[in-house]
This record gives structure tokens, C-alpha cells and sequence, in this order.
């Protein structure tokens, strides 16, 4: 049997301390206010450090919400590191402190997105146009290998009668 499997039979046991260390108005914690996120409310929460916490609740009750986004997440924005998307947050951030830099900038992004989409447009249209025209050879080549006659312009279902006429007078 494992190590794990002699503790959860009772076979092995540690036992508890013989002093505790109780939690006191003056323990120290880290205190979360006002965690909102998913199903979590305005939830307060306190844990003291140098202790063992238990987060334990229903499923679905926000336990790892509060610890993924309430508790790490406000770890890591304690420490100045960012926790979201940096493009969104420094875009943010220019906007609130050089509101004319952020203006300049956001006028050349508008100026190079109207520059770029007629030629963005014009290099889609050629690349579907030839998928169009591939697609148009098969469909000419199947029909004429099925029996059917292609008329002009690819339409099938002309008389052969029309197509030799049109050849023999061009």
C-alpha cells in the first residue's frame, strides 16, 4: 500500500500539535474587500497569515474564483504586476495620461487602416476570384465528363447544336 493509502486507512497518523497557534484580533491578515467577479458579490474576505486556511464550500459557492481572480489576482496588482491584457491596460493608461499622444496615435492607426483596406480589399477579391475561376474548371470538367454539354459562359444544359454554331462562326 502507498504512504498516502496507511493515512486515509488509519494506520498512519500525525499527530496534532500539542499548542496551537490561535487567530487573534492582532494576527496579522491579508484582508480583500469588495471581491465582485462571476457569482461573487461584494465579498469580504480575511485570512491570517502564518496559518493553515481551508477554502471549502459548495461547488458552484466562487471558491476558485475567489482564489483565482479575487485573491491572486489582487496579490498580483498589490505588487504592480498587471494581470490583464498589458495592450488594453497601456492603452488605458495613455489615454488618461497623454490624452494628446493617445489622439495622435489613435489619427495615424485610422489614417493606416484606410490606406490598407482598399488594398487589403483588392488582395482578397484577386484570391477569391481565383479560387471562383479553379472551382469554374472543375464544374466545366465534371459536367463534360458526365455526359452533359457546357454551354457558353459555363451554363450547363445548351445543345451541342448551339455550341458548334458559335464556334464555327467565331
Amino acid at each position: 500500500t502507498s504512504i498516502t493509502g496507511r493515512y486515509l486507512s488509519g494506520r498512519a497518523s500525525i499527530d496534532a500539535p500539542a499548542k496551537r497557534r490561535p487567530v487573534t484580533r492582532k494576527t496579522s491578515r491579508l484582508k480583500f474587500r469588495g471581491v465582485t467577479k462571476h457569482n461573487l458579490q461584494k465579498v469580504n474576505v480575511d485570512i491570517p497569515l502564518q496559518r493553515l486556511v481551508c477554502l471549502s464550500g459548495v461547488s458552484g459557492s466562487g471558491k476558485s474564483t475567489l482564489l483565482d481572480h479575487g485573491i491572486h489576482q489582487g496579490l498580483l496588482n498589490h505588487r504592480y504586476q498587471v494581470t490583464e491584457d498589458a495592450a488594453v491596460f497601456a492603452g488605458l493608461w495613455l489615454a488618461i495620461n497623454h490624452p494628446f499622444i493617445f489622439l495622435a496615435l489613435l489619427i495615424v492607426f485610422l489614417l493606416f487602416l484606410i490606406w490598407a483596406l482598399p488594398k487589403l480589399w483588392r488582395a482578397i477579391k484577386a484570391v477569391f476570384g481565383k479560387i471562383r475561376s479553379w472551382l469554374g474548371k472543375n464544374v466545366e470538367s465534371e459536367a463534360s465528363s458526365a455526359g452533359h454539354v457546357v454551354g457558353p459562359a459555363g451554363k450547363p444544359g445548351a445543345l451541342a447544336s448551339e455550341n458548334s454554331t458559335s464556334d464555327t462562326k467565331q
